[in-house]
């Protein structure tokens, strides 16, 4: 049968927080209750049980670009099919079932941080931008980064800022990293509406996280 849930209507006030000015939870508030009701409007999720989404991959593939044959990237590293560094002959040609497979499986290598570093709910826009993230700079970098920081603070905002600090190639701006982060943030700051709709941000991050 079905679960109803009803929660009372959260106290709140005014703040702002990377230019903005949104609700959040005054010191008290059950955060386990707010995102419990966020997951059951199917909103929100939990990173470990979430995987890309076909336009998230349609979307990366299109920035990467399809190459059969290798090639030296931006920062000179041998790469083939979607953008792929790993293994890579330099003296041979590859199938589309070779980079299809290979896709697959760099997709899930890459997206696997996420659920291991991500403590906070994400919408499926946010987990697709993060998962773009990653398969370009990779699991170190992310695990290292103000992004990460500041979204299992639960600042959704700075977090969406913080895709921007990522678009120099060999210490310079580069043009299409650049419109690719630009295609994060605003996947991310999409998902950053959904979570002050259901009164997530950063005044829960006296409470913790959700495990």
């Amino acid at each position: 049968g079905s679960v109803s849930c009803v929660h009372s209507a959260p106290s709140s006030s005014t703040a702002t927080t990377s230019g903005r000015k949104i609700n959040v939870q005054k010191p008290g508030t059950n955060v386990k209750a707010l995102v419990s009701s966020a997951l059951l409007a199917g909103a929100v999720y939990l990173a470990p049980h979430m995987q890309m989404s076909q336009k998230g991959l349609d979307d990366l593939k299109k920035h990467e670009g399809l190459s059969l044959v290798p090639y030296k990237d931006q920062a000179g590293v041998l790469t083939v099919c979607y953008g792929d560094t790993k293994d890579v002959h330099p003296h041979r040609v590859y199938s589309m079932k070779e980079c299809n497979t290979r896709l697959k499986e760099a997709v899930e290598a890459h997206t696997a941080p996420i659920g291991k570093y991500v403590a906070v709910p994400l919408t499926q826009g946010q987990y697709d931008a993060l998962g773009d993230f990653i398969y370009q700079f990779g699991e170190a970098k992310f695990r290292d980064s103000t992004l990460l920081k500041r979204l299992n603070r639960w600042d959704c905002w700075g977090a969406t800022e913080a895709f921007m600090d990522w678009v120099n190639v060999n210490g310079a701006p580069n043009r299409g990293v650049t419109t690719r982060r630009i295609h994060n943030v605003r996947l991310f700051a999409q998902g950053c509406a959904v979570w002050e709709k259901y009164g997530l941000g950063p005044a829960l991050n006296t409470e913790g996280t959700i495990e």
